[in-house]
């Protein structure tokens, strides 16, 4: 007989991340829209101190230090801009775009995701967005 094994703490407001780089950031990106309830849990079992809304201007130095801080944040600015570039890849593909079109795409994808998100994480600890 096959058992299945659940993750703990599956249906509860606090689940535990998923351990690989690549769907635990899918799930964190879902986790944001759809469950904030896990995301303000996530975001406070790395630090009780930060809100579940913080940006990149607001963290000190201990908490650029802390393990799970660094992961969330390769998760939301470099895994996921690198799915949303395997997604743009996908879509001009599927076009029949050229190859050369395609890799420009995917690299206006990818580093636009990192460098407009860390912007745009920055600013809105500077201006209170």
């Amino acid at each position: 007989m096959m058992t299945q094994s659940v993750p703990r703490h599956a249906y509860t407001d606090a689940p535990a991340p998923h351990p690989k780089l690549f769907l635990g950031s899918l799930q964190l990106l879902f986790w944001l829209f759809f469950r904030p309830a896990a995301w303000r849990h996530h975001v406070a079992r790395i630090d009780p101190s930060l809100r579940p809304d913080f940006c990149l201007g607001e963290l000190q130095r201990t908490q650029w230090r802390h393990p799970a801080m660094r992961r969330l944040l390769v998760q939301g600015y470099v895994v996921l801009s690198v799915f949303s570039g395997m997604l743009t890849a996908l879509i001009l593909c599927g076009y029949g775009v050229s190859g050369e079109r395609v890799a420009r795409g995917v690299a206006v994808s990818v580093v636009g995701g990192m460098v407009g998100g860390m912007a745009y994480g920055l600013a809105g600890g500077v201006t209170g967005v």
